[in-house]
């Protein structure tokens, strides 16, 4: 004979263990992973918990007299709790091997509806004794056929996994892997619960429970799918860096490059740098010579961040490059780009570009500004100023724009300064931002000869003044500097 005082004892402090265990894992899922409440995991581990509960009252109060209602109440808790985690494990299976139930009819018929049929059989099972019976002594019985249903649902799990385990051993690892972990947590549920049995053979059945074993088998499962996945993510984080370094090289050599920017107008004296935020980014400039009388360059910065936003930069640059080769007014260079891209513009990006143009025997710039920052010039040597000509819309913000352009005559010792507002924008820990001010104290400090180490001059004090506060904008910046002629 058994004492009943040290029997519920051990079960109470088992009974511990494995709530202590599952609430671990849902603070894992929930804190760690970041998944929500009602993932399917979550709702598994949130009816182990229920079941734990139910479990205790039905041992504290099966076969007591006069507990009548307290414990059918447990026993059908508990009843719904199994069915609930059946179901669940079910679906969680199927969601770790990526096989989707698209149909939420189908959906419903597979687990919604049993759940609320059996839902109302235990309810009324008092009455109606279908599913619960308590005996003369209060003792709560389960009818055979209830836990054939609710097994049918890891039963169909195991015998897909078992398959896949056959079929797909060689062709799909992961597969392989997932259905493996599912085999394994229906072997130890089954072994444990065994083991529970042989040991507590003496005990009365209703201290035989499928709260432990479940606990101990879901930690299994879980730890193991969790580091699955882990290393699954990390394989693919490897894969888009590698693509993203592709990208940023394919990126990197769309821009011009080389010194002089046009060696048949050594009086203009072009450089330009870039410091993408990410891997690849947005900004972009270009600068070549359409015929042999003009110069053109041009600045933009395009909305977003990141692979799309280098994407709709390589559109944008391409086709102001392939109007600007036929035409030399910038405003209608402009208009006819943004009319181009509103037409198919279904994501709803745009860009910021300003373009000039220098006719090389005048040295006439005719510029155009679409919604970006204003440039600084320096005439002489003297202070740098704002361009402050009144600028249009966006690219790709309306489709009927009409660009408006300005002129400028231009004269030996001119410094023009173009940049994207990831210069003017940056900002340090206190939230102070960088700002124009400061960018002409900077210009004002290079020599009056522009060489390309200005432009890293520039980049060094925007990033002695952020620190350590990281930052989210590409900067770019464009230096042109006109010089005497060369005499012939």
């Amino acid at each position: 004979m058994y004492q009943g005082s040290v029997a519920d004892s051990l079960f109470i402090e088992l009974l511990v263990v494995a709530l202590i265990l599952l609430l671990q894992m849902l603070y894992n899922n929930l804190m760690v992973y970041r998944k929500k409440l009602n993932d399917t995991l979550s709702i598994m581990l949130i009816a182990c918990l229920v079941m734990a509960l139910f479990d205790h009252i039905q041992v504290r109060y099966d076969g007591i007299p006069g507990a009548y209602v307290i414990n059918y109440a447990a026993a059908i808790g508990y009843a719904i709790s199994i069915f609930v985690i059946s179901e669940r494990l079910n679906l969680y299976f199927l969601e770790n091997l990526e096989i989707r139930i698209r149909s939420r009819l189908v959906r419903f018929m597979i687990y919604e509806l049993p759940l609320i049929l059996i839902s109302l059989l235990l309810v009324t099972t008092p009455w109606t004794g279908l599913i619960l019976r308590a005996d003369e002594n209060n003792v709560m019985e389960y009818m055979p056929g209830y836990f054939l249903v609710v097994f049918t649902y890891p039963i169909s799990a195991m015998a897909i996994a078992v398959y896949m385990c056959i079929t797909k051993y060689k062709t799909k690892k992961d597969v392989f892997r997932v259905s493996k972990s599912m085999l394994i947590f229906v072997l130890t549920l089954i072994g444990l619960y065994l083991l529970q049995e042989n040991i507590l053979i003496s005990l009365p059945d209703n201290y035989l429970t499928l709260t432990i074993p479940i606990a101990v088998s879901l930690v299994l499962v879980t730890t193991d799918l969790s580091i699955f996945s882990l290393m699954k993510e990390e394989k693919e984080n490897a894969r888009i860096g590698a693509d993203l370094d592709t990208a940023r090289k394919i990126q990197m050599e769309a821009l011009p490059v080389g010194h002089p920017a046009f060696p048949d107008h050594p009086d203009i004296n072009l450089n330009a740098f870039i410091k993408t935020a990410k891997e690849v980014g947005g900004d972009f400039y270009d600068y070549f010579s359409p015929d042999e009388d003009h110069v053109c360059f041009l600045i933009a910065d395009v909305s977003g961040k990141g692979i799309p936003a280098a994407l709709f930069m390589m559109t944008v640059k391409t086709m102001i490059k392939d109007y600007a080769m036929t035409m030399t007014d910038t405003s209608e260079i402009f208009t006819a780009v943004n009319r181009h891209i509103c037409e198919g513009n279904e994501s709803g990006m745009f860009a910021t570009a300003w373009i000039g143009m220098i006719d090389t025997r005048t040295m006439t710039l005719t510029y155009t500004n679409a919604g970006h920052n204003y440039p600084l010039i320096s005439h002489d040597g003297r202070d740098y100023d704002m361009m402050k000509k009144k600028h249009g819309l966006f690219l790709a913000g309306m489709e009927d724009t009409v660009y408006r352009c300005d002129e400028i005559s231009l004269r030996p010792g001119d410094h023009l300064f173009l940049y994207t507002d990831g210069i003017t924008e940056a900002h340090n820990v206190s939230g102070e931002l960088y700002g124009v001010e400061r960018l002409k104290d900077s210009l004002a400090r290079l020599g009056s000869d522009l060489v390309p180490e200005d432009m890293e001059k520039i980049i060094s004090d925007v990033d002695d003044f952020a620190g350590d506060e990281p930052q989210f904008d590409d900067m770019t910046i464009v230096m042109i500097e006109i010089k005497e002629k060369e005499k012939r």
